[in-house]
């Protein structure tokens, strides 16, 4: 918890109770944009109970958007509560007690699956004096995100068979040679026709998770025009497909096109789904060898123990006992026994390592694939985003007029949402990104913040390796601007469209950013650096007593 400045402490002293609780407010955003502020006195899975300035007030969880906690902290997420054990191990498990005596916890692990909106629940029994801590939620927290686990299940398993019933077409392109005809296949949707020649899994996972993250844009924004048009998207099967149909004029591996209302892109799924299912099928045929290499080992010491027993028979003189030459024979074959136990010991151990190295490498190979797979999925929500805002968000004549930093930094934040369920969680920091903005911000490498606003396409476009890092900054910068907008909750239909009517108005995206922002450039700036300050950094000092 951050120490409250010491300016800070004298004025909620002078200012009095009454202006301690507006400052830290809790609020309720209803779906249809109204804002309740007061204090959240009761949450269950069904409603919230809200205190307000002349009483209480309950609201159906159906009816709330977003709930933004006292000052200004993170919304209630069910789907982010947890019950906490950590073990004297060292190891730390996040899931929902089920039960609990003196002598263990019946715990629910909670697993998140590589499938879109899937949660696993995998029950598990810790024994209590393995146990180092254990921070429970309330009864209250616990069925509310026991109910929202649920709730995901029903959707993702909604989403699976939704997904399958995407309807695919037969369709072809116009080859670069006269008369030619190259075939693919087409997805008709609400907003937008996919056309690509990937193949059917990835068609329809495409085009439903677009589908889907369209309707969130629309719940989120409106969608006041253009309801009957579609924006075309075209993916080619590789990048390499993809690089010649575009002349290799830019880098970036995919493009939104305002003027043909068109996304293009390339995506090596396939190709990599292929590689990674041959180099399985090799480990399969692999470790069915090794097994039977081990199974091998294990009768050959049950038969090195048969012929010593055989030997020691012989040996013995039918039960008279082991003359002088019957010890020197035994001490001989035992010696041969153990030379080829630990030889045998090498060769079993040897297989057991090849075998941890090949779920190594199909580990790795299923999370290259997934990340990847993940990727592919945000460049097209990026640049459908794009297409989103150019033909739905705002009217005509102002969605041209919206500042490349803007078009970018939304792009970004909001490929990077999650959509769970029936939900769009927002506002998730990018690690990596913030890790290379400080990079850039210790190396005195940024951008200032008037050249950010004022910047154009070409800041953006990567045609070759010498302007990549002036683009990584570029967009680095604007993600950075518009998440904290985010933070701020800056991001509505009503604040954009003030900050772009005032453009519209002929002031410069300098001058009308305090309209977007809600606070002075200068103060903006600090905000910013502030955030790029490292962690250990940020806590301000206590105070002294």
């Amino acid at each position: 918890m951050r120490a409250v400045p010491h300016v800070w402490v004298l004025i909620l002293i002078l200012a009095g109770p009454g202006f301690v609780a507006h400052l830290w407010a809790d609020t309720v955003i209803l779906n249809d944009g109204t804002s309740v502020d007061g204090s959240i006195v009761e949450e269950t899975p069904e409603s919230v109970t809200v205190k307000v300035k002349f009483g209480q007030v309950s609201y159906k969880r159906s009816e709330i958007k977003e709930l933004k906690k006292s000052g200004g902290g993170a919304s209630t997420d069910a789907g982010q509560l947890r019950d906490i054990l950590k073990l004297k191990s060292g190891e730390e498990h996040q899931g929902l007690v089920v039960s609990e005596d003196d002598k263990k916890v019946v715990f629910d692990l909670i697993v998140s699956g590589k499938n879109f909106s899937k949660t696993m629940l995998t029950q598990t029994t810790f024994p209590r004096d393995e146990i180092a801590e254990l921070k429970q939620l309330s009864d209250t927290q616990r069925a509310l995100a026991r109910s929202q686990l649920a709730s995901l299940d029903t959707q993702a398993k909604d989403d699976v068979q939704s997904e399958q019933n995407v309807k695919i077409e037969s369709y072809e392109w116009d080859a670069k040679e006269p008369g030619k005809k190259i075939q693919c296949k087409k997805v008709e949707l609400d907003y937008f026709t996919l056309e690509s020649d990937t193949n059917d899994d990835f068609m329809r996972k495409a085009a439903f998770r677009l589908g889907k993250v369209y309707g969130t844009y629309k719940q989120h924004f409106g969608m006041d025009r253009n309801q009957g048009s579609k924006v075309k998207v075209i993916i080619f099967n590789s990048m390499e497909e993809y690089q010649a149909a575009i002349g290799g004029q830019i880098k970036n591996p995919a493009f939104y096109a305002p003027d043909l209302k068109l996304i293009s892109g390339g995506c090596d799924v396939a190709r990599y789904e292929a590689e990674i299912a041959a180099i399985r099928e090799y480990h399969v045929k692999l470790d069915r060898q090794l097994e039977a290499l081990k199974r091998r080992i294990n009768d050959d010491r049950t038969n090195i123990q048969a012929l010593v027993n055989k030997f020691r028979d012989i040996a013995n003189q039918g039960g008279k006992g082991l003359t002088q030459e019957g010890k020197a024979m035994m001490d001989d074959i035992n010696s041969l026994k153990i030379k080829a136990q630990l030889e045998m010991g090498e060769l079993e151990k040897k297989a057991r390592n090849a075998q941890d190295e090949i779920y190594g490498i199909n580990r790795h190979n299923d999370i290259f694939f997934n990340d990847y797979t993940k990727l592919m999925f945000a460049t097209l929500y990026h640049e459908g985003f794009h297409a989103f805002l150019d033909n739905f968000l705002f009217p005509e004549d102002q969605s041209k007029i919206v500042p490349r930093w803007l078009n970018e930094g939304l792009a970004q934040y909001f490929e990077a949402a999650r959509i769970e369920g029936s939900r769009f969680v927002l506002g998730q920091e990018d690690r990596n990104k913030m890790a290379l903005l400080r990079k850039f911000k210790k190396e005195g490498g940024l951008i200032p913040l008037d050249d950010i606003m004022m910047g154009g396409a070409a800041d953006y476009m990567v045609h070759d390796i010498t302007n990549l890092e002036h683009s990584t900054k570029n967009y680095l910068q604007a993600w950075l601007i518009v998440h904290w907008l985010g933070e701020n909750n800056r991001l509505n239909k009503e604040t954009l469209s003030a900050y772009v009517t005032a453009l519209k108005e002929k002031k410069l995206p300098t001058d009308a950013l305090p309209i977007l922002s809600g606070v002075p450039n200068a103060q903006l700036e600090a905000a910013l650096n502030q955030k790029l300050k490292p962690s250990f950094e940020q806590a301000e000092p206590a105070l002294k007593k």
